[in-house]
């Protein structure tokens, strides 16, 4: 049975996080991996878990300003455009105390959006490394982990496949968990 989430026509849904703090009314967030994949709010009219996206509820995209703010816009099309101008190619996307992080993979980007504030931050994934490593390639999903303290990022393509870590709230600073290395063995090239 489909959801209230994807909509009538579906997409290339990449990844959802929930905002259960009001377990009566869940929200609902889901990326879509494309150039003018818009950000996807769902308000489930009422609760019930993952059943609330089988009923009624509303669903709303993301509105990005150049002055920090964001709102919510019921026009698909004005979401695809703020997609396509601000965070294309959407990948993994959580939710933690009132704060929604979702990655883009075309410009390189973590985004923060302070649910509460309507304003938004932005960095550039991989730009402040410590130590060895580096993360110089799409980013792709995030998790945090079950202290909360860290956010995991991975990479599944090009030269730095791996994982990594960024501390949830006090720096923008990014470590290596582990990264593929390429090397040859014999004529193909493998990862270690």
């Amino acid at each position: 049975m489909a959801t209230q989430l994807g909509g009538p026509r579906g997409g290339s849904y990449e990844s959802v996080a929930v905002d259960n703090s009001n377990p009566g009314k869940p929200v609902f967030f889901v990326t879509e991996d494309a150039e003018d994949g818009e950000l996807r709010r769902f308000e489930a009219a009422h609760g019930n878990g993952w059943d609330a996206l089988h009923d009624e509820g509303t669903t709303t995209y993301l509105q990005m300003f150049r002055d920090g703010t964001f709102a919510w816009t019921d026009s698909e099309r004005i979401g695809e455009q703020s997609a396509k101008q601000n965070y294309p190619g959407l990948e993994g996307i959580q939710y933690l105390d009132g704060k929604l992080y979702f990655m883009a993979k075309y410009n390189y980007h973590l985004f923060i959006l302070d649910l509460k504030e309507m304003t938004y931050t932005v960095e550039k994934t991989g730009l402040k490394f410590y130590g060895e490593g580096n993360f110089d390639s799409q980013p792709d999903q995030n998790l945090f982990g079950p202290s909360r303290r860290w956010m995991y990022l991975t990479e599944d393509g090009g030269s730095t496949p791996g994982v990594y870590a960024r501390h949830c709230c006090e720096s923008e600073t990014y470590y290596t968990v582990f990264q593929g290395t390429p090397r040859v063995v014999g004529r193909r090239d493998s990862w270690v």
